[in-house]
């Protein structure tokens, strides 16, 4: 018994350069940006550039489609979303993404990014954490 518990995990049917590990569904990775945030519904529709609610729901019923600008807003999103993850613990990173920061204009990072600006919040966190003091 103790030769099976040694090869738990281990297939020799199967190498491993043919394992395949699928990125995580759009469902997901906007699930992800909700949780992350605690978003409602409408703030949800509201940073992924989308002004429908309803449409959360549309376009995860077959043959629903996300439109190419909200897939791109949803990878910048997640982009954002592993780097607070990687800097601050969760309850800082919605302290964060609610405060008002001089980088932004007097902004939330929310604000910004809910204007289209996403890749700007991502390029001043990165600075931010290569040690450039710009977010207070």
């Amino acid at each position: 018994m103790s030769g099976d518990l040694e090869r738990i995990g281990e297939d020799d049917d199967v190498p491993t350069s043919e394992i395949e590990v699928q990125p995580p569904s759009l469902q997901e990775q906007i699930r992800k940006i909700g949780t992350a945030f605690e978003l409602d519904r409408l703030q949800l529709c509201r940073i992924l550039l989308y002004s429908n609610p309803e449409w959360l729901d549309e376009w995860q019923e077959p043959g629903g489609v996300l439109p190419e600008p909200i897939q791109a807003q949803v990878q910048v999103l997640n982009e954002l979303v592993d780097l607070l993850r990687n800097a601050m613990r969760p309850s800082e990173i919605v302290a964060w993404i609610q405060k008002n920061t001089s980088a932004f204009g007097d902004k939330t990072p929310f604000e910004v990014a809910a204007a289209g600006n996403t890749k700007k919040v991502v390029a001043a966190l990165e600075r931010h954490l290569d040690g450039i003091p710009i977010l207070q």
